[in-house]
């Protein structure tokens, strides 16, 4: 995003992780959320992958199966899932609460910034 004004100065080890509701537009219907962040990180053991989608409400078999049938709040916590996925430490929040169940949300949100260093060094969450 370009400054309106002033300098922009990006820190070396930035990751800016961004999400809104165009996100769901570009999920795969016929993917699985498992599926989805395999394509992100194909090497990754599909166990981490499932033990991470837990912690996002898609459990044991829902985490296997298409998404097609998902409701909108479903398919917004997978696409805030795959952004969250991706380690960002700075993440943007677009309007959160249009399919993102608010209550949901704000609990992921107090867990997320609580993962011990150094897999979660500091994260600012922006809203």
């Amino acid at each position: 995003m370009p400054a309106l004004s002033g300098d922009r100065v990006t820190g070396a080890h930035l990751r800016i992780g961004y999400f809104d509701q165009q996100q769901l537009e570009v999920l795969d219907l016929q993917a699985s959320a498992l599926l989805h962040l395999q394509r992100l990180t194909p090497k990754v053991r599909e166990q981490v992958i499932l033990d991470f989608l837990g912690g996002f409400n898609f459990r044991g078999d829902r985490a296997r199966q298409e998404i097609a049938p998902f409701s909108g709040g479903e398919k917004a916590r997978l696409a805030l899932a795959m952004v969250v996925w991706q380690d960002p430490n700075v993440l943007i929040l677009d309007e959160p609460t249009n399919h993102l169940d608010w209550k949901c949300g704000m609990h992921w949100l107090w867990r997320y910034r609580a993962i011990p260093e150094p897999l979660c060094w500091s994260v600012t969450i922006v809203i």
